[in-house]
């Protein structure tokens, strides 16, 4: 209801904000520097009643929420940047600020750990067209270091449809993720809370959400990455916890930036792309590192302009990355999810110094087993199976169990799928493979490898 005097609704919730703002903001020891206090106690003090509403109501919150993070101070560092506002653009770290150490990500999905291990505080691409599951593979990704894990998640919608953000954030309500006692509540329209209900709230989600979808302006949807990156770096420097960020899309970050461009009136330069492309990539991958304090692990969902990896908008991205995970269409025809490439996805981190010497001899088995079969698929279309010779068989036998070995049941497409998820570390992935490369369940059919953990 919008009367004359606010919308926050009856004058005995406007005062208890009210009270309740006032009470802590004359507590000397509050997480609030002088400024602030003296800036929000003016205000408390001279707005009429008039007035008395969603400004107020924000900076009541805000207090209600330096409160709640004072109360947690012994658990985590105390807090000294939340006083301070932050630009969203910022210069990346020094290089005297970050770590060289180089950590193996385990994500629990077989083909990736396998064929493309992740660094921990790397970068991460996920390419792929439309309908192969780009998004599907972040949800699961986010379920697993959430539930598996217990880290903590950011997820940056950029660009994207707003029907996926809702089903995103439903869908992590329901596998407890996201985690609110009065859900329900929360479904009603043009209603505050009073602060009984505000700390109801369970504070055990384990995920944030930023939001700029396709229905925003070409502004809105440039700024959500370096949003959700500034608020990355909050976790990372103030908390000194490890954070794992998810963009999807950023190929719809550079779109946005070409409008932008168009808007400025700027000459095109390739494809029609703006002149400062690579600029405005840099800018933000360049602050997703790992530091002594902490690390930003980022995993990019890459839109692929009619499946061409040679545009100039994925091509510049190449560069920042320490992995790339790239999804085909042809496995996606064979119903093989997730839709992963053994041959075009690559890592920095499947090499010998960074993983160990059995990984590595088992994930270049299976790409060379997997390589003959590809070779060998014109003969079988030509001449027929049985033209080949006795190795030549059993290599295509053990190709194709591996080629649905690497499918795997998500627990986020439980629904679609009837079958149970499933999360594999990564001891039980090469023990399961070797056991294929060795001939070791030669004698196992096929259809026993389709959609299986481990």
């Amino acid at each position: 209801r919008n009367t004359g005097k606010a919308i926050i609704g009856d004058s005995q919730e406007s005062q208890l904000y009210t009270n309740e703002a006032s009470l802590f903001l004359s507590n000397p020891h509050s997480n609030v520097n002088n400024w602030n206090r003296h800036f929000l106690t003016s205000t408390a003090k001279y707005i009429h009643d008039g007035m008395l509403g969603q400004l107020f109501y924000f900076y009541s919150l805000a207090a209600l929420y330096l409160q709640h993070t004072q109360h947690l101070g012994t658990k985590t560092t105390p807090d000294t940047q939340f006083s301070q506002v932050k630009a969203i653009h910022k210069t990346p770290n020094k290089l005297i600020r970050l770590s060289t150490n180089l950590t193996l990500f385990e994500t629990g999905i077989k083909v990736v750990d396998l064929l493309t291990p992740y660094v921990q505080g790397g970068k991460i691409g996920l390419f792929g067209g439309a309908g192969l599951g780009k998004t599907v593979v972040i949800m699961e990704l986010i379920r697993n270091i959430a539930i598996e894990h217990g880290g903590l998640s950011l997820f940056a919608g950029v660009g994207e449809r707003t029907r996926e953000g809702n089903d995103l954030y439903c869908e992590m309500q329901d596998s407890g993720i996201i985690s609110r006692t009065d859900s329900s509540s929360f479904y009603r329209k043009n209603i505050f809370y009073t602060s009984a209900q505000v700390h109801s709230i369970n504070t055990n989600s384990l995920v944030a959400l930023v939001f700029g979808q396709m229905n925003e302006t070409p502004g809105a949807r440039m700024r959500v990455s370096h949003v959700s990156l500034t608020m990355a770096e909050y976790f990372r420097d103030a908390l000194r916890q490890d954070v794992l960020i998810f963009i999807d899309n950023v190929f719809r970050f550079l779109q946005a930036g070409s409008e932008v461009s168009t808007l400025l009136g700027r000459m095109p330069s390739a494809v029609g792309y703006q002149p400062t492309l690579c600029t405005e990539m840099g800018s933000i991958q360049e602050r997703i590192v790992a530091t002594k304090l902490g690390s930003i692990t980022s995993i990019q969902a890459i839109f692929v302009p009619a499946d061409d990896l040679t545009d100039p908008a994925p091509a510049v991205i190449f560069g920042h990355l320490d992995a790339v995970t790239v999804l085909s269409r042809a496995l996606a025809a064979k119903a093989i999810y997730p839709a992963v490439d053994p041959f075009n996805s690559t890592s920095k981190m499947l090499s010998p110094s960074h993983v160990s010497e059995e990984h590595l001899l088992i994930a270049t088995s299976v790409k060379q087993i997997l390589q003959r079969y590809k070779e060998l698929q014109d003969v079988i279309a030509i001449l027929g199976l049985e033209e080949l010779s006795d190795q030549d068989r059993v290599i295509v036998d053990r190709a194709r169990k591996i080629e649905r070995f690497l499918s795997q049941p998500f627990f986020v497409a439980e629904v679609f799928t009837r079958i149970q998820g499933a999360y594999v570390s990564l001891d039980e992935t090469i023990h399961g493979f070797s056991q294929i490369v060795n001939g070791s369940l030669d004698d196992w059919s096929e259809g026993a490898f389709y959609l299986k953990g481990a």
